[in-house]
């Protein structure tokens, strides 16, 4: 599909595969469904664009509550994915690139149920005034302190939207090298502690290993196609939770796939974390203590190492 656009049809059709954007650096991470849209056609279609977990909550202390343990990690739960639909019109094409899909998300209108709606009575709207300058006819508040900022302009409050979660990027390193056998060997390091999901699993390496999960998977494209047509080469390895000092790493070996000239390849880091939510929203499930969890995952950390393919077609690390 590289170079080519999407657009609406009018005749059932097969449409393409699921599509997903990851960036390494700002973490993020859509999943792109085509509904009804194919190559260079006409119909009627739908952007279906699905999000990670963006919303955390965390347990609280009060101050009323004396000898009340405050241990670390405290207990928190994330929440499930959330999804937009965005229409696509009979004259609308998008771009068959990770741009392409962004800039869909920001031109094309998005279908909502009614209760989602902007409410046809405009919102309240007060004016703003210096303390001191009375209300004029029409003003629905005047302000004397704080607000106005003493400045005399007029001018109207709105809400305020505060971001609930902000997801940070983790502090980590992560090493590749080839083994003599020809492999991948990989390891991940940096600092993390067991989550809830962890501590019902047990202490130590086997908390940590349950709080997250740590993959390594080689991926290609054509030479010279776009960021979405990076698929998977081979199954991806689980990298292995073990002590070292005072913290943990992650660790393991890949056996680097056989794949064709001109064609470029890549090594993606991809690590986890695993909590527990609601079975609604669940995609696995852990036992633990003899009581069975729903659980989801979400990114926290990815990273990649570039590859060459050799005239005898084995894949290693760029130099």
């Amino acid at each position: 599909m590289h170079g080519s656009t999407l657009v609406r049809r009018n005749t059932w059709c097969a449409t393409p595969a699921p599509v997903r954007i990851l960036h390494g650096t700002d973490l993020l991470d859509l999943s792109f469904r085509l509904s009804g849209l194919k190559s260079d056609d006409s119909g009627e279609g739908l952007l279906v664009v699905t999000f990670g977990p963006q919303h955390v909550v965390e347990q609280a202390f009060s101050d009323q509550v004396p000898g009340e343990s405050r241990e670390l990690p405290v207990d928190s739960r994330i929440s499930g994915r959330s999804v937009l639909v965005f229409e696509v019109g009979p004259q609308d094409s998008i771009a068959c690139s990770g741009e392409g899909l962004l800039d869909a998300m920001r031109r094309l209108p998005m279908r909502v149920v009614d209760a989602a709606r902007e409410p046809e009575t405009a919102p309240l709207a007060v004016t703003i005034r210096k303390a001191g300058s009375g209300a004029g006819a029409g003003d629905s508040s005047d302000f004397s302190d704080g607000c106005g900022g003493g400045g005399g302009r007029d001018g109207t409050a709105r809400a305020i939207a505060l971001p609930e979660f902000v997801q940070l990027l983790p502090d980590r390193t992560v090493t590749a090298a080839m083994t003599a056998a020809n492999r991948f060997r990989i390891e991940l390091s940096g600092p993390a502690a067991a989550n809830a999901v962890g501590e019902a699993a047990g202490a130590g390496s086997t908390a940590m290993a349950a709080s997250r999960r740590v993959l390594a998977t080689v991926q290609k494209r054509g030479s010279g196609t776009g960021d979405l047509e990076w698929t998977a080469a081979g199954s991806p390895a689980e990298l292995t939770c073990t002590a070292r000092g005072t913290g943990f790493v992650r660790s393991g070996e890949l056996a680097p796939p056989a794949t064709a000239l001109l064609t470029e390849c890549r090594l993606l880091i991809e690590e986890y974390e695993t909590y527990l939510t609601d079975p609604s929203t669940a995609t696995g499930t852990i036992t633990a203590g003899g009581t069975v969890r729903p659980v989801g995952q979400r990114l926290v950390h990815a990273d990649y190492f570039g590859l060459t393919v050799t005239l005898l077609g084995r894949v290693v690390l760029q130099e």
